[in-house]
């Protein structure tokens, strides 16, 4: 068992496989597809944000925005998941320290998925100004007095959060693993 652990091919999700969790193999491997397309849509969102310079077709970068929170969001709670069904201790501080951030772009895939609510005034939502109705300046977006970071630099930090997600379930599922291999013997 050792020797396989230490693998160089061994990820978080061969690791969560070994250890019989497979609804936390599924949400890490998600995590990190959802990576690669936040990846994907931050090139869309650049070449948004040239459009929106150029002042054509203003309206592609909502929705290339919209679908970047999507990741940031699906990202966010597949880790909650497995931080949740694994019951790894060392999970736990990882979220929280990420929390206030991730959950902010939460909140922004709620608004931009609830958009028509807010077209349309209804009681939840007061009508958006027509300056606020959302809008790229440089590499924040804002909305309703609220701004998102959709700069590479925010693509770094949710590719940071998942790395360092995976290299925790990385330490204590070998960890776990070994203590399995060792109460067998």
């Amino acid at each position: 068992m050792a020797r396989r652990i230490d693998r160089g091919d061994v990820d978080a999700s061969i690791i969560l496989h070994w250890l019989g969790q497979t609804p936390c193999v599924l949400a890490m491997k998600g995590a990190n597809e959802y990576i690669h397309a936040a990846r994907l849509q931050m090139e869309r969102i650049e070449a948004a944000a040239r459009a929106w310079a150029d002042l054509t077709n203003r309206s592609r970068v909502f929705h290339e925005i919209h679908y970047y929170f999507i990741c940031w969001d699906a990202a966010w709670k597949r880790l909650k998941v497995i931080k949740k069904r694994a019951g790894f201790s060392s999970l736990k501080p990882i979220l929280q320290k990420h929390h206030v951030e991730a959950e902010h772009y939460v909140f922004g895939r709620g608004q931009l998925e609830h958009y028509d609510e807010w077209l349309d005034g209804r009681p939840r939502y007061p009508s958006l100004a027509a300056w606020d109705a959302g809008n790229l300046h440089g590499s924040a977006y804002s909305l309703a007095g609220r701004q998102w970071d959709v700069s590479r630099a925010s693509l770094e930090r949710l590719e940071r959060l998942v790395h360092e997600f995976a290299d925790a379930v990385m330490v204590e599922g070998r960890q776990k693993l070994m203590a399995q291999e060792m109460n067998k013997a």
